[in-house]
């Protein structure tokens, strides 16, 4: 948020969270040492926090002598917000097998991601015109969702191509059968046989709202 001119000339200390001061002030001690990569946060004009990747390289003159050095900062908040909540998944389904694993994992999902709906399907038949619901959760409670036709959702899209598919917005305009289902973004996520090959179900994720076209990457 921050424009060329109020950094200029300014020391770093002011966008840096105040327990990371230390170990920047000890990563610019060491830049004539030779190149360094490192992760860090830092505070942005508005007062969010977010992860960059530093790739920092030192400057010398002809005659050898550090001149200080040139980084590259990488906004990486999205990323390290991933790793975190595949973690955080991890961590809450652990000790879970079976059907209770893809409860527990739907549930944490909704909540942890802010989808209305999250749902984890097998394949009633190949080629696939029926999935069967496994788990799901919609809102604050488990949802009764059952057997469901494959065509005219966008679940269809996921399965038949065996890619992530996301509808950023528009989902019951552009899927006949969410008429009236209040749904306006979806990501679908295939899940493979053990061979990696055929296509046995599905992770479909629902929001009322527009979504991000980079969740489904």
């Amino acid at each position: 948020g921050y424009g060329a001119e109020e950094l200029v000339g300014t020391r770093s200390e002011f966008v840096l969270p105040p327990e990371q001061r230390g170990r920047w002030a000890r990563s610019l001690a060491a830049a004539a040492q030779g190149p360094q990569r490192f992760e860090h946060d830092l505070i942005c004009k508005d007062g969010r926090r977010v992860s960059v990747a530093v790739s920092r390289r030192p400057v010398f003159d002809a005659d050898g002598a550090f001149q200080g050095s040139v980084a590259l900062v990488s906004n990486i908040t999205e990323e390290r917000r991933a790793s975190l909540l595949l973690q955080e998944v991890a961590q809450a389904t652990a000790s879970h097998t079976g059907e209770e694993f893809f409860r527990t994992a739907v549930r944490f999902l909704a909540r942890a991601l802010g989808f209305k709906l999250v749902l984890v399907t097998e394949c009633v038949d190949f080629p696939t015109t029926r999935l069967r619901t496994l788990a799901s959760w919609r809102e604050d409670r488990p949802a009764e969702i059952g057997d469901y036709d494959l065509a005219g959702t966008p679940c269809e899209e996921t399965v038949k191509s065996g890619k992530a598919y996301c509808c950023p917005n528009g989902v019951e305009s552009r899927f006949s059968a969410e008429r009236g289902s209040g749904f306006d973004g979806y990501v679908g996520v295939p899940f493979f046989d053990a061979a990696g090959e055929r296509v046995i179900g599905h992770m479909a994720l629902f929001d009322d709202k527009p979504i991000d076209e980079g969740m489904a990457e």
